[in-house]
This record gives C-alpha cells, structure tokens and sequence, in this order.
C-alpha cells in the first residue's frame, strides 16, 4: 500500500493526529493518505478535545461570512466543471505502451500522466461516471481550500459524512485574518439544521437561500453533485489512494478546448487539476486543483477585498471521499 500521502493503514493513529487509540482497529479500506488535518478520524477513534477549551475561537471578522460564502459558490463551480471535464473527454483505445502508475502527491505537483493520441472533445451523451452521492450507500470526506491574495489569506477544512439516501453532515472551519470560525451543518431529506458559527443551530429547508450555497460546496450533497457528466474517458492511470484502487486523470494533460468546458472566470488558470474515479469509473473519488489568476480576476470572481489584494493571486483545493460504503457512518441530527 502507498504511504506517499503521509501515513499508513497502521492501526496506531499517525503522530499529531487529533484522536487517540482506538477501541479496534479500523476496517479493510480505511484511508491511508489523508493529508492533515487528517479528515474524518476512523472508527473507533475518538477526537481530543481541541485546544482552548470550550470558550472556543473569537468571534470572526465582520466581512469574513460573505468571502466564504463567495469562496465557497466558487469552489462548487470548479469542483463539478472539473469532474464534467473529465467525463466529456473522450479517448480511444490506442497504447502507447501505458503510462506508469504514479501517485498524485498532496503538494499538488501533477502525476507524471501520459495523455493518449486521438482524443476527441465531444460530449458522449449519457453515460456512467457520478458523484458518490448517486452511487454509494455511504461516505466520509475531507476537504481543503486556501486562497491566497498577497496581502492575506483564508484557509478553509471541511469534513462529514454522507448517508443515502440524503443525509448529510457538513463541518467548515475557516481561518481568516487571524480569526476562525466553525459553521456546521446537518441535512436530513428537505431539512437542514445550520450553525453560521454562532453555536446555535438555525432549522431551515434545502431552499433557504442562506444555506444555497454551503449545500452546492458540500461532497455529501445531490446539490453538489448535480450533474451527469456523461461517458468517462479511457487512459485513466491506475493507482492506489485512500485506501482504493482508483484511476488518475490530469485534466491539463488533455487537448484543447478544456479550458472553455471549464468555465473559469477570465484572469484565472489552473495550474494543477487532477480527478480521480474508482477503478471502475463509475464515481468520482477525488480532485486537486491549484488555480492561479490577476488580483482583478480574484476580486470579480470571489469579491475580495479591493485594498488589500496585491499581485497575483492562489487558490488550492483538494478533496478526497473515503470510506466508501461504510456501514457505521450515521447522519442524525444535532442534539
């Protein structure tokens, strides 16, 4: 099993990780490569309490909503335009004598892919490969965004769990200006309980537009994963991560015309944009993306703020669905 990640299936829990010893080891499959803040923790394990206490972090700045809610809508763009790219990007069957298996490292350096002859943009009609939501019985995930503007920066972490038929839970810790806050959310069918970072839990519906854009970021979500992206390409390259056999695919190394599918704002390139699918390319398992671009292309894009933005701008995402069909997963509602 590849430890390229950083850590492996060891029962033991990796050095820093924020949860003890666990009560049995964790089942076949678990992840062995969730970069930290280490995701989900598996079952059996149990989460230290964070440091701090219970008084938890100081209130956010007051503008610090409205940048994640404009990061956020951005990041479902690019999360679904990036898994549409794949499946539209049709490739033939020649060898070129197979490209070597090779695992995408969490730095976002792209896998050493070699894209097939051949290739044809043309949209295939309906096809196979969905989001996870659509084809699993249940999933944990984990999810990391920062945006850098030279000036400043917000990270954000977000981490839940999905069980079919629809419910989902969703936590988002976000750093910003050296402030954090925490927003959680649980849905269940049409319902969703919504804590803006307050600590008090707001019950609402899916159609709230105050909660629109937190569900179409969140991998536990059919907002999110609303597209049929069609017939999946061949040449995918075969590897090992979280725990799975899956199959690689360097969106940049495709043909032209990418880019246009892609959909991104002008002013702002992908620098790195790898997605990955099960070994049957049936879901999508996982991405990574770095995203560059002109403070001008940052500030229309995600409203940033117009003083503090100077020179060229970062994003970086990742997003990895692990312990697929896991039958301890649970979604309730909060207590």
């Amino acid at each position: 099993m590849s430890t390229t990640h950083g850590w492996s299936s060891s029962p033991s829990a990796p050095a820093g990780a924020p949860w003890g010893a666990p009560s049995s080891p964790p089942p076949y499959g678990a992840p062995s490569n969730v970069p930290p803040p280490y995701g989900t923790p598996p079952p059996g394990y149990g989460w230290r309490p964070s440091p701090g206490g219970a008084a938890g972090p100081p209130p956010p700045k007051s503008n610090a909503w409205v940048l994640v809610v404009a990061v956020v809508a951005t990041l479902a763009v690019l999360g679904a335009a990036a898994a549409l790219v794949v499946s539209l990007t049709s490739q033939d069957d020649r060898s070129t004598g197979g490209p070597t298996p090779t695992n995408p490292p969490v730095t976002l350096t792209l896998p050493q892919t070699t894209p097939l002859d051949g290739t044809d943009l043309t949209l295939p009609g309906q096809g196979t490969l969905l989001g996870p939501v659509d084809v699993l019985d249940s999933f944990a995930f984990s999810e990391d965004l920062s945006v850098d503007w030279g000036t400043d920066a917000m990270t954000m972490h977000l981490q839940g769990q999905f069980v079919a038929p629809d419910r989902a839970e969703c936590n988002t810790t976000v750093e910003y200006g050296g402030q954090q806050m925490t927003m959680k959310l649980t849905m269940i069918g049409d319902q969703v309980w919504f804590d803006d970072g307050s600590g008090t839990y707001t019950v609402t519906t899916v159609d709230d537009y105050l909660v629109r854009d937190m569900l179409a970021s969140c991998p536990g979500t059919h907002q999110m994963w609303s597209e049929d992206f069609g017939t999946p390409p061949t040449g995918g390259v075969p590897d090992y991560i979280d725990g799975m056999a899956v199959l690689v695919y360097d969106v940049r190394a495709f043909p032209a015309g990418w880019e246009d599918m892609l959909g991104l704002p002008a002013g702002m390139a992908p620098e790195v944009l790898t997605v990955w699918t099960d070994e049957t390319s049936s879901w999508v398992a996982g991405m990574q993306a770095t995203v560059t671009g002109t403070a001008e292309a940052f500030r229309a894009a995600m409203g940033l703020p117009p003083d503090g933005v100077v020179g060229d701008c970062t994003m970086t995402f990742s997003l990895h669905i692990v312990y697929p069909n896991e039958p301890s997963l649970t979604v309730e509602p909060p207590a």
